[in-house]
């Protein structure tokens, strides 16, 4: 399939991110309104927005060599979006050491040629996947877009 990477999201990490007893990623709320929220089906939507278990998505390594399942979904008392749950726990754990304060993470999904709506492969229903990218500062993000662009499934 043809295809090319879009990024979807970007957030710099500040220490509420990184603190274990929080266990969450506060996102943009511009990146998830514009960019995250209209991926969605209506009824994946209504999940985020009005479910406390909120939306299960796929977030991979840059390298494809770990899958996390984390939940996402629209955080009322702040009138923001997260990314939390036991993946997210993980993917932090992953990362133990490397993930600082301050570091970009970059998130972007594939955007497929004749990309449809509705089941995936053998009539299981697709499921959003993004692939992460974590970069210690600006000046190394064209290397990450580098490497983005080489993985194009």
């Amino acid at each position: 399939m043809n295809g090319e990477w879009v990024l979807v999201a970007e957030k710099i990490l500040q220490a509420s991110d990184l603190n274990t007893n929080q266990n969450r990623l506060l996102l943009r709320r511009c990146d998830a309104q514009q960019h995250l929220l209209p991926l969605l089906r209506q009824s994946e939507l209504e999940a985020v927005m009005n479910s406390n278990d909120g939306l299960n998505i796929e977030i991979s390594t840059a390298n494809c060599d770990k899958v996390f399942e984390v939940q996402f979904k629209h955080w009322g008392s702040s009138k923001g979006f997260i990314f939390n749950g036991r993946g997210w726990r993980n993917l932090r754990s992953h990362f133990k050491g490397i993930l600082t304060e301050g570091y970009i993470l970059r998130f972007y999904r594939f955007r497929g040629d004749g990309e449809g709506e509705g089941e995936g492969e053998e009539g299981r229903e697709r499921k959003l996947q993004m692939r992460m990218v974590v970069v210690p500062s600006s000046e190394m993000m064209k290397a990450a877009d580098i490497l983005v662009s080489f993985r194009q499934s």
